[in-house]
């Protein structure tokens, strides 16, 4: 903050000697955005929050009004009091929240920090099983079958078990391949999950 002043003088060059003063402020130096951290890092089904290891600073003078953020690239800033950035964002797929502190002069950080996030809400499908051979046998069974993702996080792999008394077993990958030997009638059965850990329901 400054303080300016001044007086006035006379032709008699007689100078008021109670001058007038005002105060001012000017700030014209941007504050500074913290990186900022998505949790959970990896592809995910919940949502995300994005937040700040350190507050924002400004050494401006003006001190901190807010932050601008928002959750995917070319969408509207949303506004929001403080110095301690976290919000939360629901976007589907591969998407970059950006973050930018303002301060009390109106001056934007030009530089927003930003982050990737990863979030699929889709359940991978799996596709119908097929057993070879199909009819009686006096060999083991080999079931084949395939998942497919759309969520955007990819297929991590899939549950099988060759009857339903049995427990399931992990296998990695989009191709469903396994091998049988129960005897009997017996159905196997597998479902697939993705690397949002979303399994097929059906």
């Amino acid at each position: 903050g400054q303080t300016a002043s001044a007086y006035g003088i006379d032709n008699a060059n007689i100078t008021d000697g109670t001058p007038s003063s005002v105060s001012y402020y000017i700030d014209k130096t941007a504050p500074t955005t913290p990186a900022i951290s998505a949790s959970p890092s990896g592809w995910t089904s919940g949502n995300v929050t994005i937040s700040a290891g350190s507050a924002i600073t400004d050494a401006g003078g003006s001190g901190v009004s807010g932050y601008y953020y928002r959750c995917a690239a070319g969408t509207a800033w949303n506004l929001s009091a403080g110095t301690s950035i976290s919000f939360t964002c629901t976007g589907t797929g591969g998407q970059t929240a950006e973050a930018y502190a303002v301060d009390g002069a109106g001056n934007p950080d030009t530089t927003p920090s930003s982050v990737v996030y990863s979030r699929d809400t889709t359940a991978p499908e799996t596709s119908a099983l097929t057993a070879a051979p199909s009819g009686w046998t006096g060999s083991n069974v080999t079931i084949t079958g395939s998942v497919t993702d759309t969520g955007g996080s990819g297929v991590k792999g899939y549950y099988y078990k060759c009857a339903a008394a049995d427990g399931v077993t992990f296998s990695a990958g989009p191709s469903i391949s396994f091998t049988c030997s129960s005897t009997g009638g017996q159905t196997a059965s597998a479902y697939g999950i993705d690397n949002a850990n979303i399994t097929d329901g059906t």
